[in-house]
C-alpha cells in the first residue's frame, strides 16, 4: 500500500473536466512507478473498482 500511496502523492494533475481524465492520469502515474494494475477491476459480481494494484483498491472520485 505504501508504494501505491507514494506513487499517487507524486501525481500532479492538470485541471480535469471529467473523471475519465483523472483515470488516465492515475493510470499513467502507476505505470511510471512500475506498479502493475488492473483498470476497472471486477471485485464481485456487478461490482468493480477503478484501479486494483495488487491487493490495493483505488477509487477515483471527482468533486465539484
Amino acid at each position: 500500500m505504501a508504494a501505491v500511496a507514494a506513487a499517487l502523492m507524486e501525481l500532479r494533475r492538470p485541471i480535469a473536466i471529467y473523471e475519465a481524465d483523472l483515470h488516465a492520469c492515475v493510470g499513467q502515474r502507476l505505470s511510471e512507478a512500475g506498479l502493475p494494475f488492473t483498470h476497472e477491476a471486477a471485485i464481485a459480481k456487478g461490482c468493480r473498482i477503478d484501479f486494483l494494484v495488487g491487493n490495493v483498491g483505488v477509487e477515483i472520485k471527482k468533486g465539484k
